[in-house]
């Protein structure tokens, strides 16, 4: 478990950038580096607040992309103390969502025959999940960014 559970976030994180790519976002700046850790945290939360919590941060920091796209990306908001409060808590909700979370989840892998099986088809979901919530928003961003839409 110890060597399984960062080879799946490196993996989850692979995931969502090559699905970033695949929609024409290139992860570079840090606000990108923070949607895409946000992405993260929002496939990861276990309740219904945590999903509300992480999707309220998800939403904040594509707007702030939004807002440096319209300006042409001037580095204002790297500066800016908000951002750096908005990545920190980020940061240190996900660990603890992921923390929780994979740890319920590969509990079983302890017992040696049924915890392969499980331990696959623990990574097999979480990475599926992952991958849904890449998907959907990088979608809503292309969308938005293109005015096909206003916003969801």
């Amino acid at each position: 478990m110890a060597m399984d559970i960062p080879a799946i976030i490196t993996l989850a994180l692979r995931t969502i950038q090559k699905i970033a790519l695949c929609y024409g976002f290139e992860i570079t700046t840090k606000q990108e580096k923070e949607f895409v850790l946000a992405v993260l945290a929002a496939s990861g939360a276990n309740g219904m607040q945590e999903k509300l919590a992480a999707l309220g941060t998800l939403k904040m920091i594509e707007v702030q992309i939004a807002k440096q796209t319209w300006k042409k990306m001037t580095g204002i908001a790297a500066e800016n103390q908000l951002s750096k409060e908005v990545g920190i808590i980020g940061i240190r909700n996900l660990a603890k969502q992921l923390g929780i979370n994979l740890t319920k989840r590969k509990a079983l892998q302890a017992i040696p025959v049924i915890g392969a099986v499980v331990g696959a088809s623990v990574n097999g979901w979480y990475i599926k999940e992952v991958g849904w919530a890449a998907r959907h928003s990088f979608q809503e961003r292309w969308l938005i960014e293109n005015q096909k839409i206003t916003e969801i």
